[in-house]
């Protein structure tokens, strides 16, 4: 895969900064594997997420994975995969758990999303 959807590598193999970028690509794969979507309407979004990022300021361009992720969130909703609701719910929990410090990374994992956070 070349241009703006391709995948960022090292040595050949695929490049994760953070653990949830790992979780958003696997998500991506694992749901077009089980047919809710084509990869090409995946890959659709995900160009029209990156030429989003690209118009904003350098400071605060989306990285790849956040446009992975936000191309994601878009074909989800749309194909009413998930309720825009419960997706923002969502959202504002697992970011009220990120790490005091900024980091990425997702303490989260293997915990159930409270219902009604």
């Amino acid at each position: 895969m070349a241009g703006p959807t391709a995948l960022p590598r090292q040595s050949g193999e695929l490049l994760f900064q953070d653990p949830w970028e790992g979780i958003a690509f696997a998500m991506a794969v694992a749901l077009c594997e089980r047919g809710h979507f084509a990869w090409a309407e995946f890959q659709q979004r995900l160009i029209a997420a990156i030429g989003e990022a690209d118009r904003q300021p350098s400071d605060a361009r989306p990285t790849y994975y956040e446009c992975w992720l936000n191309a994601l969130q878009a074909l989800l909703m749309d194909k009413t995969i998930v309720a825009q609701k419960k997706l923002t719910r969502r959202a504002g929990w697992l970011a009220r758990m990120a790490a005091p410090s900024g980091s990425r990374l997702m303490p989260w994992l293997g915990r159930d999303v409270p219902d009604e956070e």
